[in-house]
C-alpha cells in the first residue's frame, strides 16, 4: 500500500518533492501507528532526504537518533514526535520558504492518506468504521481545496487542485454515507490522484 522509498530517486523538481514529503509523512504516520518499525526506518530516512533536498531547516535529528528508534516502544511519544516534525515543516515552507510547497506537502500527505484508507483492505466496504473514516474525508477535502486556491500560479498545484475537484464533486453525490458503487468510484479516482504524484 505505501509508496515504494526507492521511489524517491524519481523526484526532481521542488514542486514533486514536497508532494512528495506528504506522501512520505503519512506512510510514516501508518507506519508509526501499526508500529512497523523497519519502516519507521525507511520512510523518517526518505523524510530527512526531501527535507535536505528543500533546504527546510528544521531539527530533524530528533526523528532519525538513537534515542528516538528507542522510543518506538512507547507509541504515542513517536506519533507527537512525528507530527511535530510535520507542522515544523509546513511552518518552515509556508513562512520561510514558499507557501506553494507547503500547500503540496499538505496534498500529498491528505491524498496518500486518503489512498491508504481506500486500499487498507480488499474488503474495504463491510467495514463500517473505515467506510465512516473515507466519508469523513469530505470536510478535510474542501478546506484543501480553498488552500489551494491561494496559489493559482503553481501550475502543478492547479493539476492537483481540478483533480481534487472531481474528487469532491463524487463526495457531493453522496448523502450521509457510501454506497459499495459511491466508495468502488472514490477509490478509483484517489489512486489516479495519488499514481500522478508518485509516478
Amino acid at each position: 500500500v505505501l509508496n515504494p522509498v526507492e521511489s524517491i530517486e524519481k523526484y526532481y523538481s521542488s514542486n514533486v518533492k514536497a508532494a512528495n514529503l506528504g506522501v512520505y509523512a503519512a506512510d510514516l504516520s501508518y507506519a508509526t501507528v501499526y508500529d512497523r518499525k523497519d519502516d519507521i526506518d525507511s520512510y523518517s530516512q526518505s523524510l530527512k532526504i526531501l527535507i535536505d533536498d528543500l533546504g527546510i531547516k528544521i531539527d530533524y535529528k530528533m526523528l532519525i537518533s538513537e534515542e528516538t528508534k528507542a522510543k518506538t516502544e512507547n507509541l504515542d511519544s513517536l506519533i507527537e514526535l512525528t507530527t511535530e516534525v510535520f507542522y515544523n515543516t509546513y511552518e518552515f515552507l509556508y513562512k520561510e520558504s514558499d507557501p506553494a510547497l507547503a500547500a503540496l506537502m499538505v496534498n500529498g500527505f491528505y491524498v496518500e492518506g486518503l489512498y491508504i484508507a481506500t486500499h487498507i483492505s480488499e474488503d474495504t466496504f463491510n467495514n463500517t468504521e473505515m467506510v465512516k473514516i473515507i466519508y469523513d474525508q469530505s470536510k478535510p477535502l474542501e478546506k484543501l481545496i480553498e488552500l489551494n486556491g491561494k496559489f493559482p500560479e503553481n501550475q502543478y498545484l492547479e493539476t492537483l487542485q481540478n483533480a481534487l475537484k472531481k474528487l469532491k464533486a463524487l463526495y457531493d453525490e453522496t448523502d450521509g454515507s457510501l454506497t459499495k458503487e459511491q466508495l468502488k468510484t472514490l477509490t478509483t479516482s484517489i489512486e489516479t490522484i495519488r499514481n500522478s504524484i508518485v509516478a
